[in-house]
């Protein structure tokens, strides 16, 4: 994965991947930013059982095939 930075505004909808299903935070679960902070993002959720609850999803750092650390929010 090459090196990027993403960039989220706020009000924008975004679709995560599974983070922590007891919390609701799993595939397909629709969130609303309400901050892009530098180490976490700051959303509420859209749907599900949870709709309406605060979350905050912290900075994950992937890698990739080559090893370079690559930052995501």
């Amino acid at each position: 994965m090459p090196p990027h930075k993403m960039v989220l505004k706020v009000g924008t909808p975004i679709m995560i991947r599974n983070l922590n299903s007891d919390e609701g935070l799993c595939n397909g679960t629709r969130l609303r930013v309400v901050s892009s902070r530098e180490k976490c993002i700051d959303a509420t959720i859209m749907s599900g059982t949870r709709r309406g609850q605060r979350v905050f999803i912290p900075r994950i750092v992937l890698l990739s095939d080559d090893e370079v650390e690559v930052d995501t929010p």
